[in-house]
């Protein structure tokens, strides 16, 4: 569990303290949707955002945050304008299948058994996931773990010829699910409040259903 005297929700804002005790520093993850009445100014993409915006920032974390009222003394003018630099969310799932390319397939007479296959692919270039599912680092570094054992450890420590296909077919199912459990999440965040209350009663019945062993479990949880 995380400590709670290094991290908090506000408002539903997740906000915690970081860096050595001589340099704290606080973080906070604002967000919104797109009917949000801050929406004008929180999806705002600027290098250069003007100052109403910047104040506007500053007004909506004393408001959402109390114990960070006072803005000026935890955050600058620097990094508030930071803020309007980030990178979003779009809503966009990336799932790629295969992990390895070229790769054998039924329309491929020049590829003889993966054998000439000499790209793989790792990190948000395999899976680009929804953020709340929290695995972004871990999955990536799931990735280098499976490469590692599955094609570089035989390849320099067995003297075997290097075979990407083995990565893929290890850690293929691995990123089939994580691409479903992020959809199912997506799923119940995103579209009007009908289309979420449907999402998440669904999610909560077939929850139950697979605990009773009506139904079979989810990709996500396989």
């Amino acid at each position: 569990p995380l400590d709670p005297a290094s991290h908090s929700i506000y408002n539903g804002f997740y906000c915690a303290i970081t860096g050595p005790p001589n340099k704290q520093k606080w973080v906070v993850v604002p967000s919104a949707k797109k009917e949000a009445s801050h929406a004008d100014w929180f999806f705002l993409d600027s290098e250069n955002p003007p100052p109403e915006a910047i104040a506007s920032l500053r007004q909506f974390i004393a408001a959402k945050i109390p114990p960070l009222a006072d803005t000026a003394k935890y955050f600058s003018d620097d990094e508030l304008r930071a803020f309007f630099t980030r990178r979003r969310f779009t809503g966009s799932l990336v799932s790629l299948a295969p992990l390895h390319y070229p790769y054998a397939s039924s329309n491929t007479d020049d590829i003889d058994d993966d054998a000439e296959s000499w790209i793989v692919f790792l990190g948000d270039s395999a899976h680009s996931v929804f953020p709340a599912t929290g695995e972004g680092l871990n999955s990536g570094l799931d990735d280098v773990l499976v490469f590692t054992e599955s094609v570089l450890s035989p390849a320099f420590d067995k003297g075997k010829p290097i075979d990407l296909s083995a990565y893929t077919s290890i850690r293929q199912p691995d990123v089939d699910a994580l691409t479903s459990l992020a959809s199912e999440i997506l799923s119940s965040m995103t579209g009007s409040p009908n289309v979420r209350a449907t999402n998440i009663i669904t999610m909560i019945v077939s929850s139950i259903a697979r605990k009773l062993r009506l139904i079979g479990p989810s990709e996500a949880e396989l």
